[in-house]
């Protein structure tokens, strides 16, 4: 019976983070990877690069694995269930042994319920390689889309239909875009910016029904308020729910995502999970910080240390060519503000004090400085010339 020393399954980017960290840590057992996809590791951050022709294949790759971690990494190979007794994975034609292992299933796109059983075959997600390569096919001749989401993923993919020459309708279920990262005025500035590029928005809607045609193609969508929007291609982009399945009827302990402390232990001794698909203190991550840090936590701990997980202060950076947005923690109304706003709205920098300390900012225009403010969130900024150059980006 094969046995190996830690198995991971999952072969995304938290997976291709913690096999990195264990390389350069030396990690001394063998390490086998289980990973769905024919690729392993790519950084899913840049498929809506990929799909505008912003980046190359090459350019998502993972980075390189350090030479002297014993890596077996089985592409194409689906994991059927995992048997915490005997310590073993289930695949389709045999079992892995192991002693430890990480769960790093992910996440999917969650479709509305008045699309559950529309399997239109342009009907998409941008979650993968695949479906990259299929969204691109799709679009290569100019045509019309609807996004179905105006958070992070569905402006960028938006603004890489955009770029194949496409006409983009973006709906968003809340009033305001990317609204659980703006402010409401840095959000309708943004949106401003947007309109100008060609985006379209449907806000504070949702999708009440989908016109299928003879060839199984979703030709319009009808929203809740009563427009009908013709399109070629439908894109979900409605967020992300964790892969807890197999953790689950492993007799693991789930929530939303699968439950870890702060060594990233799941409720089974020897058992831990990393990215997408776990929840600390009540929270998922979505993010690429979050999870790089729990990747490197984990592999510290894997290979003899007491590291804990700290969640980190959110930061996002919008990828939409020609505008510079970065956002960081609390936007949230309340304590001390310094604000900047240009006299033509290009530029708008906010920067949130709770006290002396720097809860939250977002920079629009201007992102100058971000690097220094995304340290500070969460630290007392006391002097103040040291705020002055944080304002200005100095």
């Amino acid at each position: 019976m094969k046995r190996a020393d830690l198995i991971i399954v999952g072969g995304g980017m938290a997976a291709a983070r913690l096999v990195q960290r264990l390389g350069a840590l030396g990690y001394p057992g063998q390490v086998t990877v289980i990973c769905e996809e024919s690729q392993f590791g790519y950084n899913r951050v840049l498929l809506p690069g990929y799909v505008g022709g912003e980046c190359e294949w090459h350019e998502l790759a993972a980075g390189a694995v350090e030479q002297q971690l014993d890596l077996v990494v089985h592409t194409s190979s689906r994991a059927l269930a995992v048997d915490v007794e005997r310590k073993a994975v289930i695949l389709p034609t045999s079992e892995l042994r192991y002693e430890q292992l990480v769960f790093a299933t992910g996440s999917r796109v969650p479709a509305p319920a008045c699309l559950a059983n529309v399997r239109g075959s342009n009907k998409l997600v941008l979650r993968s390689i695949a479906d990259a390569e299929q969204l691109k096919l799709l679009c290569k001749d100019t045509g019309e889309a609807v996004v179905l989401g105006a958070g992070l993923l569905g402006l960028e993919a938006a603004n890489a239909l955009l770029g194949l020459g496409m006409s983009v309708k973006l709906v968003h279920r809340n009033p305001r875009v990317l609204n659980r990262q703006l402010d409401s005025q840095g959000s309708d500035l943004l949106q401003n910016q947007l309109e100008a590029k060609g985006f379209e928005f449907y806000l504070n809607r949702q999708i009440a029904s989908a016109e299928l045609d003879p060839n199984d193609r979703i030709r319009a969508v009808v929203l809740d308020q009563g427009e009908r929007l013709t399109t070629d291609v439908l894109l979900l982009a409605t967020g992300s729910t964790p892969n807890t399945e197999m953790a689950r009827a492993a007799g693991i302990e789930c929530r939303h995502g699968i439950a870890i402390d702060a060594h990233l232990q799941t409720s089974s001794a020897g058992h831990y999970a990393i990215g997408e698909c776990a929840e600390f203190s009540g929270e998922t991550c979505g993010l690429v910080a979050p999870t790089h840090i729990q990747a490197d936590v984990l592999a510290e701990n894997l290979c003899g240390g007491t590291a804990r997980y700290l969640p980190p202060a959110l930061a996002t950076r919008l990828k939409v060519s020609g505008i510079e947005l970065f956002s960081a923690g609390d936007l949230s109304n309340g304590g001390d503000e310094v604000c900047i706003n240009s006299s033509d709205h290009s530029i708008y920098r906010r920067l949130r004090f709770e006290g002396e300390t720097l809860s939250g900012a977002v920079l629009l225009g201007d992102i100058a400085g971000a690097r220094s403010i995304e340290e500070k969130i969460g630290q007392v900024v006391s002097e103040p010339r040291e705020r002055e150059q944080l304002v200005f980006g100095l």
